[in-house]
């Protein structure tokens, strides 16, 4: 017999899904349910992916305050579990619904929930040998609740393929390793470390090499490992990058990464073999301060996918770490991130300001910074930077160098709009054009160029068209005057499916009629914002045009 309060801490300390609401009295009402009966209300309600919430109806349980002590907590009357006994008609429609959950995504620090600590005998729960789900293949979990962690392997199967977790130092170094044994299939592995706020830079957790190398070592198909740089030294990095079967390593302390690398299929004939690294063809990493190349170890790496993070104050030398990256001859993603940290503490104001100012302006991307990199084959290239600045004919010399970008980048996503902080050089707005011309497979464009003077408009709305495939065009600048000879300019110059970037990430999907539009006392980032919505407008009506335009041609002469 299993015991309905063991199986309810043990699935709400993993998973903390439950919530009061719709949802708790639809599993009250799912008890008095036939199977098949369940099976449509799981296939029409959305939300009841959750096996609790279609399990017998049960109560919440009630959380301790995140400011009660310890002392409190166990005295408290929230600090309990309703006892009820899981039926045998019960546990065989959670396992029924188990069987259907192929991914979780466990945030304790997400969900607001704030779970007590609990100790308990779970021999006496008897579960089955694959685990509670049997067919999981993707958990994510973020938080420092250790004893829940403590008996996560209760609920994994044999098959789980990915697993992320951000948990405290001792979790990761004294709890995972007993857990990766349960998973040998995984082939994708994310250890980030989960730092309290109390947490100081003298305060982080040693390196503790060995256990992180017999951890990764243990995994025969590991593909693609997700370390922070707080876990493992340099020197055991160079080790675990020798794994046979390891295709990318990523090295950095964010939970997500600015894009997602994709890994081309290797080439039938690699320019460059080597035995120590059969397999590694995508490298993610944070250069250490005052370092100004990639890591000698990874020299010898068939990388086709390759981001670099180059922020800081004492990196002074992009040139040099530039004409680094020729190594890689198979390279064909690569996305520079180099950016100051500009944060400054109150004891540093002036000075430091004007240092910063003055070494940005030293670090500004060139043309012939990028020389060396022209005799690479590369389709994706993303540099977050001040903006880049290029003449026509440095456009043209680097389509011709790179036929087959799909993807540039040319400023930071977080480009600045301030009075007074513009780069000398800017881009004017009709080098699109340039662009539009030369880069015959270009997808994705993102720069930083001045709106002040916009071309004329051509007579004929056909004559103009200037890019091929483009679908994004992201536009930084705050120099505009005229927003709607702007917004005209880009329907003429772009392809019907081409969408202007929002700078809250999303896209412009509305439609715009006869509208006042007043510019006065609008930021820079407003006027874009405003020139997208106008833009999507126009570009109806561009379309409307277009179609009446071929509708005459395509007419039969009377």
């Amino acid at each position: 017999m299993h015991h309905f309060w063991e199986i309810n801490e043990l699935i709400i300390e993993t998973f903390a899904f439950l919530e009061p609401g719709d949802l708790f009295h639809c599993a009250q009402v799912s008890k008095r349910l036939s199977v098949h009966a369940l099976d449509s209300l799981y296939r029409e309600l959305e939300g009841l992916y959750n096996v609790l919430s279609i399990l017998s109806p049960i109560n919440p349980p009630r959380y301790p305050r995140a400011d009660q002590d310890e002392e409190t907590i166990a005295s408290t009357d929230d600090y309990t579990f309703a006892k009820k006994s899981l039926s045998e008609d019960d546990w065989l429609r959670f396992q029924h619904y188990a069987q259907r959950v192929h991914q979780l995504d466990c945030d304790w620090m997400g969900n607001g929930y704030n779970i007590p600590l609990i100790t308990r005998d779970l021999q006496s729960v008897t579960l089955p040998d694959c685990g509670l789900f049997p067919n999981l293949k993707s958990l994510r979990w973020t938080g420092h609740h250790l004893p829940a962690f403590e008996n996560l392997r209760i609920g994994l199967s044999v098959s789980l393929r990915e697993l992320m977790l951000q948990a405290a130092s001792p979790v990761i170094f004294d709890r995972l390793p007993e857990v990766l044994q349960c998973c040998p299939e995984l082939e994708s592995v994310t250890l980030l470390l989960d730092y309290p706020q109390s947490h100081t830079a003298d305060e982080l957790p040693t390196f503790e090499d060995d256990k992180v190398f017999m951890m990764v070592t243990s995994l025969p198909k590991l593909k693609e490992l997700h370390l922070d740089p707080a876990l493992v030294s340099a020197e055991t990095l160079t080790s675990i990058s020798r794994k046979p079967s390891l295709m990318s390593l990523i090295i950095a302390s964010c939970p997500a990464l600015p894009r997602k690398i994709p890994l081309p299929p290797l080439p039938a004939c690699p320019l460059v073999e080597s035995d120590n690294y059969p397999a590694l063809r995508e490298l993610c990493l944070s250069l250490p301060p005052g370092s100004q190349k990639v890591p000698e170890s990874y020299a010898g790496c068939p990388i086709s996918s390759l981001l670099v993070d180059a922020s800081g104050p004492s990196t002074d030398n992009l040139s040099n770490l530039l004409q680094d990256f020729r190594q890689f001859r198979n390279l064909r993603h690569l996305v520079i991130i180099f950016s100051f940290d500009q944060t400054s503490t109150d004891e540093q104001d002036a000075v430091e300001d004007d240092t910063i100012l003055s070494d940005d302006a030293e670090q500004s991307l060139t043309f012939d910074m990028l020389r060396p990199l022209l005799s690479l084959s590369l389709v994706v290239f993303e540099a977050s930077t001040s903006p880049f600045f290029l003449l026509d004919r440095e456009i043209e010399e680097m389509a011709r160098c790179w036929p087959d970008l799909e993807s540039l980048c040319l400023c930071t996503p977080q480009a600045d709009f301030s009075e007074g902080t513009e780069p000398e050089k800017i881009m004017p707005i009709s080098s699109l054009e340039i662009f539009g011309r030369h880069f015959r497979n270009l997808k994705n464009l993102r720069l930083y160029v001045d709106a002040t003077v916009v071309p004329p408009l051509s007579e004929d709305v056909t004559e103009r068209h200037v890019f091929d495939c483009l679908l994004q065009l992201d536009l930084r600048g705050s120099k505009v005057e005229k927003p709607c000879d702007v917004a005209l300019y880009l329907a003429e110059i772009l392809p019907q499916k081409c969408e202007l970037v929002k700078y809250d990430g999303w896209t412009y999907e509305f439609f715009v009629d006869d509208m006042d539009y007043g510019w006065e006392d609008e930021t820079a980032r407003d006027v874009w914002d405003e020139i997208g919505i106008l833009f999507t407008g126009m570009q109806t009506f561009k379309l409307k045009v277009l179609h009446r335009l071929w509708s005459r041609v395509s007419s039969p002469k009377e």
